[in-house]
C-alpha cells in the first residue's frame, strides 16, 4: 500500500468503518502511520463482529511493527 493511501487513512482518523473488509485494510496501513488504532476491539458500527483471526491479525501486525525497530523507544 502506497504513502497516499496511508495519508488517506490518517486523515480519516477514527471515523466509523463501513465493514470488516475496510477495517482489515485499515489494519494493514496502521504500522505505516505508527499508531495503533484499537477503537474496534470486537464490533463495528455495521454490527459485524471481529473474529479470532482478526484479533490474531492485530497481535501479529503490531508484533511485526515492534520487531522492525521502526518505533521510537
Amino acid at each position: 500500500m502506497g504513502p497516499a493511501r496511508g495519508r488517506e487513512w490518517h486523515a480519516r482518523g477514527a471515523r466509523p468503518m463501513a465493514d470488516l473488509a475496510q477495517w482489515r485494510e485499515y489494519l494493514e496501513t496502521q504500522p505505516g502511520l505508527g499508531v495503533p488504532s484499537l477503537y474496534y476491539a470486537d464490533l463495528l458500527e455495521s454490527g459485524e463482529r471481529l473474529t479470532a483471526d482478526d484479533s490474531e491479525a492485530i497481535r501479529r501486525t503490531w508484533a511485526n511493527w515492534r520487531a522492525s525497530g521502526r518505533h521510537a523507544g
